[in-house]
Formats: structure tokens, sequence, C-alpha cells
């Protein structure tokens, strides 16, 4: 950094933009990502530099900022830039609460601002540990639904993944979009069960390309993860080519229904190869690297 604390911070990213409003540090910020949102008069107040995986890199600089405020790997290609225009960067990476709760004293240490930001923290483990308490106490637990992109829909299983395995979720991933696609064979001619079924084979069949990267990562690294990530993606367009194939089916067997058993048979046949195929085949990869194994579920097999 060119000066500390700093006093001239973008943020490609929202939780930061927020963090430094409810720290009551936010005349620091002079862009924001686009998606900053709260608190509501962040949009008339900071200038929008950058979308999430992309960034108005001549604009950041015209700024002229201290500290530029990052997250993920995602962002690698933009941070890589504006460090070789001599910014300093800071790269967050919090992935669960105990890391957000990290991330927000990180960046109180990293403005001088370390009291405010330790109180917010500390505010929040006690709420925490307040709602712990009452949850604790109860012998219903309600099932919750975890949405974390509305268009397309993405849903928490990513994050479910880290606490009961890659593996494991997607045995559950494929075989939920299985069982929907033959439950949409029975049933698919009622128009509500239609939009049901539906929703659930999408959305079950959305979160297994998200447990395709998650699970490349835990096994190779985040480093070169974008190709990994192109060559799955290379995968699934390949695989499209054979599409007409569902066509040819139909027209043999005179039914659609033929198309649809034969999927959701595939289906399932994927969530038995993830338990009883890729399950031990990453166990004896990460133990031939001497890697930790990335889960207690994936340890324990």
């Amino acid at each position: 950094m060119t000066a500390f604390p700093p006093r001239r911070i973008v943020c490609l990213t929202e939780e930061t933009v927020e963090t430094l409003y409810l720290i009551g540090e936010q005349d620091r910020i002079v862009g924001v990502s686009g998606y900053a949102v709260r608190p509501p008069q962040v949009r008339r107040e900071k200038p929008r530099v950058s979308a999430f995986i992309s960034a108005d890199v001549p604009k950041i600089l015209a700024l002229h900022p201290d500290l530029v405020l990052a997250f993920s790997d995602l962002q690698a290609d933009i941070v890589a830039e504006l460090v070789r225009a001599g910014v300093a960067v800071h790269v967050f990476n919090q992935r669960d609460v105990a890391g957000i709760l990290a991330m927000i004293r990180t960046l109180g240490g990293l403005i001088g601002a370390a009291k405010k930001a330790d109180a917010l923290a500390s505010q929040f483990e006690r709420r925490l540990a307040g709602v712990a308490a009452i949850e604790g106490a109860r012998r219903i637990r309600p099932k919750v639904y975890f949405e974390e992109w509305d268009d397309p829909l993405i849903s928490g299983i990513g994050w479910v993944s880290d606490r009961i395995g890659r593996e494991n979720t997607m045995f559950i991933a494929f075989a939920m979009e299985g069982i929907g696609i033959v439950a949409l064979g029975y049933f698919g001619s009622n128009p509500w069960a239609f939009v049901i079924l539906s929703g659930i084979v999408f959305l079950a069949w959305g979160e297994v390309y998200s447990l395709f990267s998650a699970t490349a990562a835990d096994t190779f690294g985040s480093k070169h993860i974008g190709k990994i990530y192109g060559v799955l993606y290379c995968a699934k367009g390949f695989a499209a080519l054979f599409v007409p194939v569902g066509n040819l089916i139909m027209q043999a067997t005179g039914t659609w229904s033929t198309v649809l058993y034969t999927v959701a048979t595939m289906d399932l046949i994927a969530a038995a190869l993830a338990i009883a195929v890729l399950r031990p085949m990453l166990k004896q990869h990460h133990l031939s690297n001497n890697a930790a194994v990335p889960n207690a579920a994936l340890a324990h097999a």
C-alpha cells in the first residue's frame, strides 16, 4: 500500500462494502462492485467499477486506490492485472461463518480500524450464540432452503457438500435427478406435477456442475481450476452431441418414456459410481500425493 491506513479503497465484491459501512469507514470507499446494494445509499454514493469476474481496470486505476479488496480465485485475472499496474490488492477467501468473522477482523486490521471490526464480529458471534442456544432447545429442527442465486437458480448444495462430502452430495444430486425423471414419466401429464418435478430435476442437474468444480479444486487445487473446469465443460458440450440419440430412441419405440427412463437409469448409475468408484479413487489420489483429505466424509470412506 502507498499509505497506511489506506484512505482510498476499491471493493470488488459486496461483503467488504457492507462491512466498511457497518464499522463507519465508508468514506474510504472510492469504488464498488455493481452487485453492492447494502446499505441502499451505496448505489447513490459510490461509483461502480466491476461485476464479479470482470472489472473496468482503467476506471479503477483512475481512482488511484491505496488498496483493492477482492474475493477468491474467481477474480484472479482482475487481481493479476491490478498487481501488474502496481496496485496493492488483498484477496479474501471466506467460505463459512468462521471465515466471514475472520474476514471482518482482517479487514479492520488492514485499514487501521481493528477495534471497530472486532466489535462488529463479536456482535455477530453473540447473535449466533443466542440463536444456537434457542435452536438447541428445540426438539423439531426446521427444514431450511438456502438459495445462493435466483437466476439461474442455485441453492446451497455446494456449501452442504463441505459438511457431508462432495461424493455424498453428488450421490444425492444424481439420485434426485434420476428419481425426478422417473416421476416425470409417470406423473408428467399433470400440469402441477410437471412444473414441480421439472423444478426438482433442473435444480439437481444444475448443482451437479457446481459439485464438479468443487471436487476438481479439492483434488487438483485452485491454481489451474479455470483450465480444468474448461475441460469439464468441453466434456459437457461433447455429450450434448448425443442429444439427437434421444430422438432416435423415441422414433424407434414410439414414446418419450423410453428416453426418460434411459436418462434416469444413467443418473442412478452415476449416483452409485460417485460412492463406489469416485470416492475411493479420490481418497487414493490424496494418499498417493501425501495431500490432506478434503472432507470428513471422504476421510472415513
